[in-house]
């Protein structure tokens, strides 16, 4: 949510954030959000930071409450003025998913093998070392007495 918000501050002006929360709080009321108490207007120095978090605290209340699917869904008007995500933020992300993937592969191939592995293991046994290796050392005995 923090990312959100720092996107939101730094990008819309504090009067584009007050409207924006006050259709987003009308409309709330509307739902028949539970909670909701009535939130002022803000002023001053933060006033874009405290518009932000109105805006986030009443979208976590529709959330909490199951009722974010009967909000309207917001569209911008103009796609030119949405803002980006820095990619730092973004190749986090993608980094993460990536990793999360390749774990999963991973895991899947590990399994794979341990499963041929059991099947080779049941299919041809493995002679014991110390018995086999007791064996031919009692062969080449035989082998060598018979020489002599």
């Amino acid at each position: 949510m923090d990312t959100l918000k720092a996107i939101a501050v730094s990008f819309h002006t504090a009067d584009e954030l007050s409207a924006a929360k006050a259709k987003l709080q009308k409309t709330a009321e509307n739902v028949g959000i539970d909670g909701l108490r009535r939130l002022k207007k803000s002023a001053g120095h933060n006033k874009a930071k405290a518009e932000a978090d109105d805006i986030i605290t009443i979208l976590q209340l529709a959330d909490e409450q199951k009722l974010l699917n009967r909000l309207p869904s917001y569209v911008a008007a103009n796609i030119d003025r949405l803002p980006t995500t820095p990619l730092e933020s973004m190749d986090v992300v993608i980094l993460a998913k990536k990793l999360h993937l390749l774990d999963q592969r991973l895991n899947d191939k590990c399994e794979q093998l341990e499963m041929r592995l059991k099947l080779l293991e049941s299919c041809h046994p493995t002679p014991q070392l110390a018995s086999s290796s007791s064996a031919a050392a009692d062969q080449y005995t035989i082998r060598y007495e018979m020489l002599f």
